[in-house]
C-alpha cells in the first residue's frame, strides 16, 4: 500500500465488489464456499461472510487462523490506515489519505467476520482451531481430501510386486524452502560420501522461487551428485500417476507443518514408498 496506489487499488476492489455482487445476483447460492482468500478485499469478504447467504470455510492450513483473528493483518490496505503512535502530521496525513481512500472506492477499515460454517481438511488443521478457540457459529465438519479418477482406480488395485528395487528417488511439489528439497539434496551428498553412487532423484515441480531453485543447483555441484538428479520441471497432473510408478520411493522433505500431504496420498496410490518428515 502507498499513496500514489491508492487510484489503483481503488479500481481494483470497486471492480471486486461489483463482480461480487452480480455473481451473487445471477448464481442465487445456497451457500458461498470460501478457499484461498489472500488476495481478496477485506470488504468484499465482509460482503460474503457477513451476509445472507452461509459461508463455508475450507481450512486447508493454519492461515485463517493466524490472519482471522487479526482482521488487519488479511487487509493490508487496511491496515495501511489503522491509526498508530507517530508524530501529529503524519497522523493528519495518514487520516486525510484514509478519507481519499474511502472515496476512491478503497476499504480504510477490517470489520470483524462471521464464520457460519467450517470444513478442516485434517484433524491436525482442526486442532489448532479449537485450541486457539476460534469455531464456527453454526456447523464444522472434518472432511479428508480424497483421491479421484485414476488414483482412486489406482489404489483400487490389488498390490503388485515390483522387481528389484533401482533406488530411483522422486520429490514432487513446488520448489520452495519450506518443502524442503534441499534435505534430499543434502543426503545424496552424504550417499554419495560413502560410495553409493547408484541413487537417482527426480525432482519435479514448478520453480516458483528462482534463486532457491538456483541454489539447490548449485549445492549439487558442490557436493557432487550433479549427474544423479534430474528435473523434470512442472508436470501435468494427469502424467504424475506413471511418474510415481517409475520411482521406488518418493520422499516428502517438508520443513513446516503440513496441513495434509495429498502428493503422499497419491504416491501411495500408485504404489510409490513414501519416506516422510
Amino acid at each position: 500500500p502507498s499513496a500514489l496506489g491508492v487510484p489503483r487499488e481503488g479500481g481494483r476492489q470497486s471492480h471486486d465488489r461489483r463482480t461480487t455482487d452480480r455473481l451473487l445476483t445471477e448464481a442465487r447460492p445456497d451457500a458461498v464456499f470460501l478457499w484461498n482468500v489472500g488476495g481478496i478485499s477485506h470488504r468484499v469478504l465482509a460482503r460474503l461472510m457477513n451476509g445472507q447467504v452461509p459461508t463455508v470455510v475450507y481450512v486447508f492450513g493454519d492461515w485463517p487462523l493466524r490472519k482471522f483473528r487479526a482482521p488487519y493483518e488479511l487487509d493490508p490496505w487496511a491496515s495501511f490506515f489503522v491509526p498508530r503512535p507517530e508524530p501529529r502530521w503524519r497522523c493528519t496525513a495518514r487520516s486525510a489519505l484514509a478519507a481519499l481512500a474511502l472515496l476512491s472506492g478503497v476499504s480504510a477499515r477490517a470489520e470483524a467476520l462471521r464464520f457460519d460454517h467450517f470444513e478442516f481438511g485434517s484433524r491436525f488443521m482442526m486442532d489448532p482451531f479449537h485450541r486457539g478457540g476460534l469455531v464456527a457459529a453454526r456447523s464444522e465438519r472434518l472432511i479428508y481430501y480424497g483421491l479421484f479418477g485414476d488414483y482412486a482406480r489406482a489404489a483400487a488395485e490389488p498390490v503388485v510386486r515390483r522387481d528389484a528395487p533401482t533406488r530411483k528417488l522422486l520429490f514432487v511439489g513446488r520448489l520452495w524452502e519450506a518443502k524442503g528439497p534441499h534435505t534430499i539434496i543434502e543426503a545424496l551428498g552424504l550417499l554419495h560420501q560413502r560410495g553409493e553412487h547408484d541413487f537417482t532423484l527426480t525432482i519435479a515441480g514448478p520453480e516458483e522461487h528462482p534463486d532457491y531453485a538456483a541454489t539447490l543447483r548449485r549445492r549439487c555441484d558442490e557436493l557432487g551428485v550433479t549427474a544423479q538428479v534430474r528435473w523434470a520441471g512442472a508436470v501435468p497432473r494427469d502424467a504424475l500417476l506413471a511418474l510415481y510408478r517409475r520411482h521406488d520411493a518418493i520422499v516428502f522433505p517438508s520443513v513446516y507443518d503440513e496441513p495434509f500431504g495429498i502428493v503422499q496420498l497419491e504416491a501411495m496410490a500408485a504404489g510409490c514408498a513414501v519416506v516422510g518428515t
